[in-house]
């Protein structure tokens, strides 16, 4: 009855998110990494997800640019440490920018408004798209 149970969960969640056996089968891996390996795989997956938010989304745009942090239009970091650089995002940030922060590719994955409880006394409203829920 075990077994059943855990096929049934391994199909839901494979038909649910087509995605989630090939990761689950990347942290099975990662999880034999060495240290240095693992930094280095950290790394290039910070760059890949910086790299992006600079080409699409103004507001990093233009804070990459002001922090010299682009070579040749993508984000190059050395060492994980230099994340330090980046100043931490807060509500007033998003609400100040909040044009600058939707990214110009937005539109193209269904995306929708959302936001915060508001328990702070005033919600913050943000873009999401259908990855989220996923």
């Amino acid at each position: 009855m075990y077994i059943l149970k855990k096929l049934i969960s391994y199909i839901r969640l494979n038909v649910k998110n087509r995605n989630f056996v090939n990761q689950y089968h990347k942290v099975q891996k990662a999880q034999y990494l060495s240290y240095e390996e693992n930094q280095s795989r950290q790394l290039e997956k910070l760059n890949t997800l910086l790299t992006h938010a600079y080409q699409h989304i103004p507001y990093y745009r233009e804070l990459f640019n002001g922090l010299d942090m682009v070579e040749n239009n993508t984000i190059v970091l050395q060492t994980l440490d230099e994340i330090q650089k980046i100043p931490l995002l807060t509500k007033d940030i998003v609400r100040l920018q909040k044009e600058k922060m939707y990214a110009d590719d937005s539109a193209k994955r269904s995306t929708y408004e959302n936001s915060s409880g508001g328990s702070t006394g005033k919600p913050l409203t943000f873009l999401q798209d259908i990855q989220y829920s996923m």
